[in-house]
């Protein structure tokens, strides 16, 4: 049900993990009679999906200006987030600091992690 739900919606964004009972959880009360392999196999299917649309999302943004929150600076590029939640990185020019600025940046390809831009 979970699968057929990702793949109605078409979620590029989600935090998916494995079912584990916590002590002293509801969850803890429960029965798990689904063997980890099944849970791996199940994880892997529904990983597979979201990286799809997830890909697919990203490389919507490719060649448009996206606003960036510059957040890093990552040996050679800076590091930030644009207004959809998505991680850009674009190299360094120059010796100006743009740490916590918000600069508009072309996105010039799309990646499993986020989007690469030039300033």
């Amino acid at each position: 049900n979970t699968y057929k739900f990702f793949e109605k919606v078409g979620f590029d964004n989600a935090y998916i993990s494995r079912y584990s009972a916590r002590p002293n959880s509801a969850a803890a009360m429960l029965n798990d009679d689904v063997l980890r392999e099944e849970k791996n196999r199940r994880w892997n299917k529904l990983h597979e999906l979201f990286k799809k649309f997830v890909q697919a999302r990203n490389e919507s943004f490719v060649g448009k200006d996206v606003e960036v929150l510059v957040m890093k600076k990552i040996k050679d590029c800076w590091e930030g987030e644009s207004r959809e939640k998505k991680k850009v990185r674009f190299p360094v020019v120059g010796q100006e600091n743009l740490l916590w600025q918000e600069i508009v940046i072309e996105i010039t390809k799309a990646l499993a992690w986020g989007l690469y831009g030039k300033t």
